[in-house]
């Protein structure tokens, strides 16, 4: 879970960071598209978006951001949680 959750996480960033770095001229390079899709994702803010595709890009980022990341870190939640149960029922079986 925890391998799905990240690699689910990083997908989307660096995907929206492809975006943002084809849509906004003001984005010279790669590694400052990846900066400005952090803090787009985190919802920090960083960077206006000077053209309408570089907003579609920004809102996209936001609500995939917002749905997913939660989404995918109850998940992890879960799996430990579930783990935790099994080993409790574990002990219980062995110690009476």
């Amino acid at each position: 879970q925890l391998a799905r959750a990240t690699s689910s996480i990083l997908s989307l960033l660096f995907i929206s960071s492809g975006c943002l770095y084809e849509a906004e001229p003001q984005v010279k390079d790669y590694f400052e598209a990846l900066y400005y899709g952090v803090c787009t994702l985190t919802t920090v803010g960083g960077i206006t978006p000077e053209t309408a595709e570089g907003r579609i890009v920004v809102i996209v980022s936001i609500l995939a951001g917002i749905a997913i990341i939660p989404f995918q870190l109850s998940k992890v939640g879960e799996a430990y949680s579930q783990r935790d149960q099994e080993l409790l029922e574990a002990q219980e079986c062995i110690l009476p």
